[in-house]
This record gives C-alpha cells, structure tokens and sequence, in this order.
C-alpha cells in the first residue's frame, strides 16, 4: 500500500500519482486508458479519481497555455469540460 505523506496536497498523494502513471503508460490508447480506468474505480474513491483524471489532462492544460488565443482557450475549456463527464460518466455521477 501507498504510505501518505503528510506535507503533500491530496493530490499529489503516492496513490494519486501511481494511479496517473498506470494510466499514462498506455498512452494514446484510449481504449486500454479506459479499462485502466475502470479497474482504477476499485481502488480509489470518487474524489481520488478526479485528482487522477485532472492530472492526466494537466500537461495539455499547460501545452495550451502557452498560446494565449481565443481558439486555444475555447478548446482548454471545452477538454476540461469533456473530462469532467468522462470521469462522472466513469464513476457513476451521471446516468
């Protein structure tokens, strides 16, 4: 088991991080993400899921950043807001 420490925010907990890296590894297959996702729910709380789930698009979140127009930013918000369902769908929030 992954050992909390104390002086880090939740998520950047051990768990967290392992969870992101055992999604991450499959990277760009979206299909074996999503079975890693499923088998992750066991494990790991709704609140720890979205930790996860926020981590993984955090690099394209700042990729985005970088260029600073109007069409980038329309295109941040409407991932952000694709996988904030993806993970509601996910974890039962939405039926």
């Amino acid at each position: 088991m992954h050992k909390e420490i104390k002086s880090l925010p939740q998520y950047l907990q051990p768990k967290i991080l392992s969870a992101v890296a055992y999604i991450h590894q499959v990277y760009p297959n979206l299909d074996k993400a999503v079975e890693r996702i499923n088998t992750l729910q066991k494990h790991l709380s709704e609140k720890e899921i979205m930790w996860v789930m926020s981590l993984l698009t955090f690099e394209k979140l700042l990729d985005e950043r970088k260029d600073n127009t109007m069409t980038r930013t329309k295109t941040i918000i409407v991932i952000s807001f694709v996988v904030y369902l993806f993970a509601m769908f996910w974890i039962g929030g939405i039926r």
